[in-house]
């Protein structure tokens, strides 16, 4: 896979150069494994290694032996669990935070939020996944503040979900569960995979597809199912106006379709996500 390191490269830069510190990322829920083992080697150049998690499960038990290797971890809350949002920075510091609970009304207009695309998900109209349920649901949704503090009281909602380990122990199984079963489907229209194979310590939020035809996610999301290209929109301007410096990235941006795998999806969700993948293939031939 083109996202895993190209660890010779990284460390001959981090040596002839000044570094301040080294962000590696789990893509889509993998790479566990290969960037623990990356960071292992970096300890020897005493540079802060911080991972990011965010789409990661964050049922993790091997989490505190993983700060005898690395600096930090970021996760989102947002990617894993039905919380309004937010996400922690997790520090290699024996320092105690009081966690406390927020009132619980100010969940509510989440959970009226929620309550009301649930409904409309089983009313099948209108389309959820359209452009223009995207950009309400993202004005909606983003917070266009730009902070970062020390946050001392989460949600209540967040707190009692984050407080059961038995359910995040069942979301990451579903996960894994949606992500096997949708991998089938899509090896039988030999539509190949951004990570092909799970291992015991990957538990992703994403199933990463590579589309040559470019036209996947379109079908997809005329079908009422939720996909999208990665970056996609979120592609930094640099990359876009420097294109002669990131040719693989601009060229591989409307051909990495991302399908979620979350615990939300059910049964009916999958053969619906079977029936337009099968469309989508007799479709092309």
């Amino acid at each position: 896979s083109d996202l895993k390191l190209q660890e010779d490269i990284y460390i001959n830069t981090i040596e002839s150069n000044n570094i301040s510190a080294i962000l590696l990322i789990d893509y889509f829920g993998f790479l566990y494994k290969e960037n623990l083992d990356f960071a292992k080697k970096l300890n020897k150049h005493d540079i802060p290694v911080i991972i990011d998690r965010c789409h990661s499960s964050l049922w993790d038990t091997n989490q505190l032996d993983n700060f005898q290797i690395i600096d930090a971890i970021i996760y989102s809350f947002r990617k894993t669990l039905p919380v309004n949002g937010g996400g922690a920075l997790l520090l290699n510091d024996p320092s105690n935070v009081n966690v406390t609970r927020e009132l619980f009304y100010k969940d509510l207009i989440f959970l009226i939020n929620r309550t009301i695309e649930l409904i409309i998900s089983k009313l099948g109209w209108p389309n959820l996944y359209s452009p223009v349920f995207n950009r309400i649901r993202n004005n909606i949704t983003t917070d266009k503040k730009n902070y970062f503090n020390e946050v001392k009281s989460i949600p209540h909602l967040l707190y009692n979900q984050l407080s059961n380990s038995d359910d995040l122990r069942e979301i990451s199984a579903k996960r894994i569960h949606n992500f096997q079963y949708i991998k089938k489907v899509l090896n039988q229209v030999n539509i190949p995979l951004v990570f092909n194979e799970l291992d015991d310590e990957n538990f992703p939020q994403i199933l990463a597809a590579y589309d040559e035809s470019e036209t996947l996610c379109e079908h997809l999301i005329k079908s009422g199912i939720g996909s999208y290209f990665w970056p996609g929109d979120d592609l930094d301007t640099h990359i876009i106006k420097n294109k002669n410096l990131f040719p693989n990235t601009l060229r591989l941006n409307n051909k990495i379709v991302c399908k979620p795998v979350h615990q939300g999806i059910k049964k009916n969700h999958l053969r619906k996500l079977k029936e337009a993948i099968m469309k989508f293939h007799k479709k092309g031939k």
